[in-house]
């Protein structure tokens, strides 16, 4: 059945897809995180399938780094695993303008933040190996301040003077409150390289 033809009251089909394992809740939640807002059930299973879409390609949907991840799989079953997020609580379809929308439940949201900030870090690593300079961060603007906040905690964490350089890069982009964090991450890392 396809997503728009789903009534309310009707129960989603799983038929099939008992249990996802971990990697492919994160891969889904990850490309949800992109989609949400933007379309409903049948935008994210594009997303996933890879499908060669003018709204995917439009909305830049193909950069997501889970585009075309169930690309062997067809839509019937990459619907159902989408479903099997949504019973067990990691997804939501919410009222929208003209369709239900889909989104993230908190649930979902704690582990999409972390896996957000995971691949961050490791797109500071690449940049620190590429050793290009100046070091642009003004990307970072338009992502959501609970995954830099999880970034900065990871960077912490570390205890690698090596992001010092890329976090005063950063400095001078985010608002007052993270900034602030920027500098404590960076005095911790000082602290920990003396």
């Amino acid at each position: 059945m396809s997503p728009k033809s789903q009534r309310p009251d009707q129960k989603p089909d799983t038929r099939g897809v008992r249990r996802l394992p971990e990697h492919e809740i994160i891969a889904i939640l990850r490309a949800a995180d992109d989609t949400r807002g933007a379309g409903g059930k049948e935008m994210l299973i594009k997303v996933l399938k890879g499908a060669d879409d003018r709204q995917i390609l439009h909305r830049g949907l193909n950069e997501n780094p889970l585009y075309g991840y169930y690309e062997e799989l067809s839509e019937e079953e990459i619907e159902k695993r989408v479903n099997w997020m949504i019973q067990h609580g990691f997804l939501l379809l919410a009222p929208g303008s003209r369709a239900p929308v889909l989104d993230l439940t908190e649930k979902g949201w704690e582990i999409e933040k972390k896996t957000y900030a995971q691949e961050l870090r490791m797109e500071f690593d690449e940049i620190l190996e590429s050793g290009k300079q100046p070091y642009d961060l003004s990307y970072l603007e338009s992502v959501d301040p609970e995954v830099l906040e999880n970034l900065l905690e990871l960077l912490r964490k570390s205890g690698n003077p090596k992001y010092i350089p890329l976090l005063e890069a950063w400095l001078p982009y985010p608002p007052k409150r993270l900034r602030t964090r920027i500098s404590q991450v960076i005095a911790a890392l000082e602290a920990g390289s003396s």
